[in-house]
């Protein structure tokens, strides 16, 4: 019986010099039907990721951007020129585990209509520290709603069906939150199975953009979630349980969503949303002045 293709997608733009494990970590996939797509996004080190794949006894595509596009440019050009069943973004300075493309295709059992997800570690490369992510089942259910209360999730540990990005691609503006944008257009087309088990690496350095350009990072961030705020009054309002809309309340102070939390206080009418989020921001004041966050 022939195996299903999966198509691993490799966008690189700066830390060329981090590919190398990158790429090791799915040419030793114990899953061997595997196409490999490097899109180098204008990083100037070409000669260098050639060098890199001619290292690895492995049919490697490259595609080359001449200027930068984008993360998400880069990751809709794999996608157009793969050939997989499923498709699975990794980003050139994060690991697979051994088995990760082999559990994730068992797991699907053929579907189209339902993403593999697993849980990962965080790998603090300079500091050499490693925390587990510690996701759990009940994360992946009712995933729209969970995306807007948390911000735990990978989407490189994501096993997709090609055909679910169908007429459903990246969104090219977006530089630093394009994962969650689409985490949240494909949480309206498939369901999620997990699978419990640490099968990725997120290595964390000081050269990603979430922390280099944090000053852009976190206004995108904050665009994006203003862009849901009906999603985020829908939620509040469905939510029967005060403990629930104030871990709610809880993540959009924690998170610095100020943009958010002031569109909230003029649309929301409920009194007792009105009050736990007097409540909250009483709290985070106390926190703040006493140094605590």
């Amino acid at each position: 019986m022939t195996k299903d293709l999966v198509s691993i997608i490799i966008p690189v733009f700066n830390n060329v010099n981090l590919l190398r494990d990158s790429l090791s970590s799915v040419i030793n996939q114990t899953y061997d039907n595997i196409e490999i797509i490097i899109v180098d996004d204008g990083s100037k080190e070409y000669k260098k990721i050639l060098l890199i794949c001619k290292q690895f006894n492995k049919k490697i595509k490259i595609i080359r951007f001449k200027h930068n596009k984008g993360v998400s440019s880069a990751l809709n050009k794999g996608i157009s020129i793969s050939k997989g069943k499923y498709i699975n973004w990794l980003s050139h300075d994060d690991l697979f585990f051994p088995t990760k493309i082999e559990e994730q295709v068992k797991s699907l059992k053929g579907s189209t209509n339902k993403i593999s997800a697993t849980n990962f570690i965080i790998w603090d490369y300079e500091k050499n520290l490693y925390t587990n992510s510690k996701q759990k089942k009940k994360d992946f259910v009712n995933f729209k709603d969970k995306i807007l209360i948390r911000d735990i999730y990978n989407f490189c540990t994501f096993l997709i069906p090609k055909v679910l990005f169908s007429k459903n691609l990246f969104n090219e503006e977006l530089k630093y939150v394009q994962d969650y944008d689409m985490m949240l257009k494909l949480s309206n087309k498939a369901n999620f199975y997990f699978l419990n088990k640490n099968l990725f690496i997120s290595r964390k350095h000081s050269q990603q953009g979430s922390i280099n350009q944090k000053i852009e990072w976190d206004a995108e961030k904050n665009r994006f979630y203003v862009s849901h705020v009906t999603s985020y009054i829908q939620l509040l309002k469905n939510k029967k349980s005060i403990v629930d809309i104030f871990f709610t309340l809880i993540f959009i102070h924690l998170k610095k969503l100020n943009d958010l939390n002031q569109i909230l206080e003029k649309r929301v009418n409920n009194q007792k949303i009105i009050y736990i989020n007097y409540t909250v921001k009483l709290l985070f004041k106390i926190l703040n002045f006493f140094k605590i966050i």
